[in-house]
């Protein structure tokens, strides 16, 4: 997934915003993006993302994953 830079960089933004309101903030580089994948799956939903916020929260966590 590639976004531009500005969009990603929201991302990083509202996934601060969005998940630390019920957990601690995980670094993207801590998992590959295949996890955050998965983990965005399950979790976007339960934040009640929109679909623009899910889109750049994704891509800034895959874009800055472990590779």
């Amino acid at each position: 997934m590639t976004l531009a830079p500005d969009r990603v960089s929201k991302g990083r933004i509202v996934f601060e915003a969005s998940c630390k309101k019920c957990h601690e903030l995980y670094s993207p580089g801590t998992r590959n993006a295949d996890s955050w994948i998965s983990i965005m799956r399950e979790m976007g939903p339960k934040a009640n993302l929109s679909p623009d916020h899910y889109t750049m929260v994704s891509a800034y966590l895959v874009q800055n994953a472990r590779k």
